[in-house]
């Protein structure tokens, strides 16, 4: 156990405590004069009360105060350098009334060997101090190797070498009651804590394994007085408790420091103390292994094929545990089921073979017999030939799974072929019916188009078809074999506009029933616009508007028989080329 930290603070009554009081332990120096100095360290703050007016305190006479004009109501302390360097304490008075800081003075002496030597020194009025301030500032600072004082006992003495001694004296200049703070804030030095004595006592279990309980035990030798304690240690641990315990998390070696404050009447003293302890390592082998759905892992004597965590534990050298953890993942295979519109294709089709769920990151191979098909990489694949495809799928995890086998087959085409036609395609009007004909296979079905020109005729699924040709078009043959593979020829037809029509020279409306009426013969698409029949003189006798079927030789309006004469017609008509003509000529009507 390290100490560190000796009384904290002294009131003005308290040599009257003592008196009054019992203590088991060495009673601490009372600060009222420099061979009864305080000790203290660094590794803490101090915060005591002041000596005030009325307290009877007054400064020895006869030594150097340096800066100091006055000496009211003083506190003497001392300290020794452990590791060199330079120092910064900062010093704060407060007032107990106000809460307001108040002027605080000091002077300090130094380097000494050991205390009695500085002392000796500074009594003896031969030894100016090495620092002070007399400000009325409620702060001060003192410096070894860094910057101090104020004002004419302002000076930046040399850095602090190890094992020296300094003393300094506070003083309360206006005398009011009220708190000291005395810290370290700069600089690399630290001061020796071995200077302190205290009857604090540490004790714990270590050492401990992690992960188990630390049980730490302090007392205090005093014997009278109130006794509360403070534990400080890492990752922020406190507790009021004398005898705390927390688990330890972590191996290593820690420290934990324990402040004890003992209150006998209106006196309090505080020492504080260290105690190491070592938290051996509890020993966490952690392995991750990664395998497929099916497959099995080895470890620690077992067989594993699960996704999970496993642990085996054993003992250590040093009683804790050693603990194997296996984090086991078993990741699935890929989803391999493929489908297929259709396995039976004609020549020039594709079957398409589909991952009904490729997944993603997944890659993908194709095989045809056996074989690898170059290139065939994809989540799909277009078969063209017949043969025996499969595909291999690899997720990212590197776990492979194969597909079934799924069989294509390539059936043949039909010939579908259209004979040499019975017509010379240069000649057809539009309208015409001709005849077609395709070379004949009874395993054969046959669809003709377009489907316009043979409805009222033939139909369009016989070898042999009667279309009328309406209009220019490819007549085109689709021939069907027995495994719906299909084939196709066509020809051109081109039927040109054929817009002559027959108009006889003489008619004989006598009633005989023959050539009663006169009229024009029509081919298919032609139509009558108009057709008007005049006399000699210019009087129609005929139009077509009477919707009569041609002149039948009466005299329009009146209904009179026309006489034998030569007459006159106006004919106008549509072609099936969408136009419009007209004929002119005369016709002999015969009695």
């Amino acid at each position: 156990m390290k100490k560190f930290l000796s009384i904290g603070f002294i009131i003005a009554n308290l040599l009257m405590a003592i008196n009054n009081s019992s203590w088991s332990q060495t009673p601490e120096p009372d600060g009222l004069s420099c061979a009864t100095a305080n000790p203290f360290c660094s590794d803490s703050s101090y915060y005591f009360p002041n000596f005030s007016t009325g307290s009877g305190v007054t400064a020895p006479v006869g030594p150097d105060y340096g800066c100091l004009g006055s000496e009211p109501n003083p506190i003497w302390y001392y300290f020794q350098i452990d590791d060199p360097g330079t120092m910064e304490l900062s010093i704060y008075q407060t007032s107990s009334v106000s809460g307001l800081g108040i002027d605080v003075d000091f002077a300090m002496w130094g380097p000494f060997t050991d205390l009695a030597t500085g002392c000796a020194q500074i009594m003896s009025g031969t030894l100016a101090p090495l620092q002070c301030s007399f400000s009325a500032s409620a702060s001060e600072t003192i410096g070894l190797g860094l910057p101090g004082g104020a004002g004419s006992g302002a000076s930046t003495p040399p850095p602090a070498v190890s094992g020296e001694i300094y003393v300094v004296l506070l003083t309360n200049y206006s005398g009011q009651p009220g708190y000291i703070s005395f810290e370290q804030t700069g600089g690399t030095a630290t001061t020796d804590c071995s200077i302190i004595n205290c009857g604090l006592t540490l004790n714990s279990n270590s050492p401990v394994c992690q992960g188990d309980n630390l049980y730490l035990t302090s007392t205090n030798s005093a014997d009278t007085g109130t006794i509360s304690y403070s534990w400080t240690g890492p990752a922020g641990f406190t507790s009021t408790s004398p005898n705390p315990s927390l688990t330890m998390s972590t191996p290593g070696t820690y420290t934990f420091s324990c402040a004890s404050m003992v209150v006998l009447g209106i006196d309090t003293a505080v020492c504080v103390e260290e105690i190491e302890v070592v938290v051996n390592p509890e020993y966490n082998f952690n392995e991750t292994a990664e395998i497929c759905g099916g497959e099995i892992y080895n470890w620690q004597g077992g067989v594993y094929y699960t996704s999970g965590n496993y642990s085996q534990t054993f003992k250590t050298i040093n009683g804790c545990d050693s603990i194997y953890k296996l984090n086991l993942t078993v990741n699935p295979l890929p989803d391999i089921r493929v489908d297929a519109n259709t396995t039976s294709i004609c020549e020039g089709e594709e079957a398409k073979l589909t991952m009904l769920n490729p997944g993603t990151g997944n890659s993908f191979q194709w095989l045809k017999d056996g074989a690898k098909i170059v290139g065939a990489t994809q989540s799909s694949y277009a078969a063209t030939q017949s043969g025996e495809y499969r595909v291999i799928a690899t997720t990212s995890k590197g776990c492979k799974d194969t597909s079934r086998v799924i069989t294509v087959t390539v059936n043949p085409n039909p010939d579908a072929h259209i004979n040499n036609l019975e017509f010379n395609t240069a000649h057809l009007c539009l309208g015409d019916t001709v005849k077609i004909s395709a070379e004949f296979n009874p395993d054969y079905e046959y669809r003709w188009s377009p489907e316009k020109f043979f409805r009222y005729t033939s139909g369009g699924r016989q070898a042999t078809i009667f279309p009328v040709v309406s209009e220019p078009a490819y007549i085109v043959l689709t021939a069907y074999n027995q495994y719906g593979c299909t084939d196709v020829d066509s020809i051109w037809v081109n039927p040109v506009p054929c817009c002559d029509v027959y108009i006889p020279t003489a008619f004989s409306p006598n009633g005989d029933g023959a050539n009663d009426y006169f009229n024009i013969k029509l081919q298919p698409g032609q139509r009558i616009v108009s057709f008007q029949i005049f006399d000699r003189f210019g009087a129609m006798v005929y139009d077509n508007n009477d919707r009569i079927n041609g002149w039948n030789g009466l005299i329009k309006n009146t209904g009179a028989m026309a006489n034998q004469a030569v007459y006159f017609y106006r004919i106008a008509y549509s072609c099936t080329d969408g136009r419009n003509y007209e004929a002119k000529g005369d016709i002999t009507l015969v009695r």
